[in-house]
């Protein structure tokens, strides 16, 4: 059972990974943003993944842990 958890968290990884890469930065508001949906890491199109004030950043262990 240890397998299959990890080889889920390896992909949990990835799409981490790919979030993160093809985000849209957009500098007039300062801000990421996520241009797909990314489901299994609970993150809609549009939403605001990195911004410079008043924000709460994502957290890879958070989202381990609603899993």
């Amino acid at each position: 059972m240890v397998l299959p958890q990890k080889e889920f968290v390896e992909e949990l990884k990835v799409e981490w990974k790919r979030l993160w890469s093809e985000r849209l930065d957009d500098k007039m508001r300062a801000e990421g943003i996520a241009v797909n949906n990314y489901g299994s890491l609970f993150i809609d199109k549009g939403t605001v993944i990195h911004a410079t004030r008043d924000f709460k950043a994502l957290n890879f262990k958070e989202i381990l842990e609603r899993h």
